[in-house]
């Protein structure tokens, strides 16, 4: 999920480059009014219709490149969001990989402890209720254990 400051950047950068394309429109417009006012020849007209379509490519190439670079921008943001969720990916699945080891290696020390206590000689519902385990395996243990000395 895309960080809202981050976001909230982008819009920003965009709102800035679009007043300024705003600002740029209005002064250009003003320019060309007063040059207007002040020129009525047909060669002073054709001088401002020439300046005017040389500022038209140049503010077209300016937001051009404006638009640009905030595509490039938000590319690069997309870019960095998609190796982000790669990386919490990465690290839930470590997690899950550590959460079953845990219990693995939980499950194992009490088994360990049944073991021990039925040599002990501790009863069956004892060690199943010391231990963790079910007691059916704690007499399974007790019977392998009597068996064992049998022998």
């Amino acid at each position: 999920m895309p960080d809202l400051d981050m976001l909230l950047d982008l819009d920003r950068y965009t709102a800035m480059v679009f007043v300024l394309v705003a600002v740029l429109a209005i002064v250009f417009v003003a320019l060309l009014r007063r040059q207007r006012a002040l020129d009525g020849g047909e060669t002073q007209l054709r001088e401002r219709l020439q300046a005017h379509q040389q500022a038209e490519l140049a503010f077209a190439g300016a937001t051009e490149a404006a638009m640009n670079d905030l595509k490039s921008s938000v590319e690069g943001l997309a870019t960095c969001l998609a190796n982000l969720e790669l990386r919490m990916r990465t690290v839930d699945q470590r997690q899950r990989k550590f959460d079953d080891m845990a219990v693995q290696f939980s499950r194992r020390r009490g088994f360990d402890e049944a073991v021990q206590l039925v040599r002990d000689g501790i009863p069956p519902t004892d060690v199943a209720r010391r231990c963790g385990v079910p007691l059916a395996e704690a007499e399974l243990l007790q019977r392998i254990h009597q068996q064992g000395m049998a022998h």
